[in-house]
């Protein structure tokens, strides 16, 4: 894990906390203080919970979001001592950072970034000729009994780093005469309708030795747009679709799926080698008669904003956590109005709300030959 990715973990994970949103990421723990060595059975609880992920601890942080003050303290002191209370080796301290955090980021906190790859973490219990393994359960730490033994030391698929290259976000409203049945003379209504139409290309950093799968329908998305936010149905492309065919009889015949690379098929991804995978889908805001105050405010929302958020989260097969992913999208194309199509019963007005999308850097640093 780099320091930047330590520290935009911690920085989501307290801004959710004091937004009264719950944590989305399992690895943070939050910590107001830091810990003695009798809370050194904690830490081997959930390191042994990850077996093999990254676990982070928040110092200066309360459940609640609120940053509260610290005992002065050194990371590397910390660890030996909570060490002693290990019957093997602890968790690897990989990482220790002070992180900004807050809207402003006047208050600081210490991240600590552990790694549980040494799993199982046995403890030596005091006073007693015994030992456990201790484990991480909902927001307790039990001694693991056998079944829980044998899942903690079943063999395990590393979670591939993920990002988000490339995503772009359209959005249309659309408002629309419908004629009202059973009136006379026939009386018409306006109906309303909001569109938004996704694409995110998700690269797939791939390190083997065993192909790497990603079920479709266990794929969630959501878009924000600042206090909106709406949940997306997940669709892929899949191999061998260029987009041109209308219906299944064009569709031409699957080709044969690469021997290394990231694909498509069925209900699934697979990769086989780093490369990406295509997110193509879209969410249809209900279709409501005007005057309405929800779809009002989303257009407004969106008439106004000048960024939108992305969220996906992605789970592998084999793996007990997911991969979360979120990219910050800027407008790339104003509002604009399209021309008014009529019909019989009157016209139907449409409004393109914008475009969005990943800024990508311009400059070269490279460009200038030196």
């Amino acid at each position: 894990m780099r320091p930047v990715e330590l520290e935009l973990i911690v920085q989501k994970a307290v801004d959710a906390a004091q937004a009264g949103r719950s944590r989305e990421d399992d690895r943070v723990e939050f910590k107001a203080d830091w810990p003695d060595v009798s809370k050194a059975r904690q830490l081997a609880g959930a390191a042994n919970a990850l077996r093999g992920e990254t676990l982070i601890y928040v110092i200066g942080v309360a459940n609640n979001g609120e940053v509260v003050k610290t005992s002065e303290q050194e990371p590397s002191d910390w660890h030996a001592a909570m060490a002693g209370a290990f019957d093997s080796d602890p968790p690897d301290l990989l990482l220790h950072r002070t992180v900004s955090v807050g809207e402003d980021g006047s208050d600081t906190v210490i991240a600590l970034a552990f790694g549980t790859d040494r799993f199982p973490y046995v403890m030596t219990v005091k006073g007693e000729d015994r030992r456990e393994v201790p484990l991480r359960v909902a927001a307790g730490t039990v001694s693991a009994n056998r079944h829980q033994l044998l899942r903690i030391l079943q063999p395990t698929l590393e979670l591939p780093a993920m990002a988000v290259t490339e995503a772009s976000v359209s959005v249309t409203w659309t408002d629309t005469p419908r004629p009202v049945t059973d009136t006379e003379p026939t009386q018409v209504e306006r109906m309303l309708e909001l569109t938004a139409q996704v694409r995110a290309n998700i690269f797939v950093e791939y390190t083997g030795p065993r192909a790497t799968t990603l079920p479709v329908r266990q794929m969630r998305a959501r878009l924000r747009c600042g206090d909106l936010s709406t949940r997306l149905d997940v669709r892929v492309t899949h191999l061998g679709n260029t987009g041109f065919f209308t219906s299944l009889s064009d569709r031409p015949p699957e080709p044969t799926p690469p021997q290394y690379g990231v694909y498509a098929k069925d209900n699934h991804v697979i990769a086989t080698a780093p490369g990406e995978f295509t997110i193509n889908t879209s969410t249809d805001f209900p279709r409501r008669p005007a005057p309405d105050d929800f779809l009002s405010s989303a257009y407004e929302a969106f008439e106004a904003s000048t960024e939108l958020v992305l969220d996906f989260s992605l789970r592998v097969v084999g793996v007990d956590r997911e991969v979360k992913l979120t990219a910050v999208l800027s407008r790339h194309e104003p509002v604009s109005t399209r021309p008014d199509r009529d019909g019989p019963h009157g016209a139907t007005r449409g409004v393109r709300l914008g475009r969005w999308e990943i800024p990508q850097i311009e400059d070269d640093p490279w460009g200038d030959g030196e």
